[in-house]
């Protein structure tokens, strides 16, 4: 639950940053992944899934 104040952040990744960044992966994998960010100093872990470029084209047929 959003607390009264709080931020909801919403983003979408294109397909190829993942891969770029991390090119051990497996790119056609639908994966989940977390990383820590600041904001205001305040530190916040964000979730992020990385869809290839097919789950992308697929969930829109």
């Amino acid at each position: 639950m959003l607390e009264p104040g709080g931020r909801l952040l919403l983003s979408v990744d294109h397909t190829v940053i993942r891969p770029v960044a991390y090119p051990r992966e497996d790119y056609l994998a639908t994966t989940a992944y977390t990383e820590d960010y600041t904001f205001d100093g305040r530190t916040a872990a964000l979730t992020s899934w990385h869809p290839p470029l097919h789950a992308m084209t697929d969930a829109n047929s």
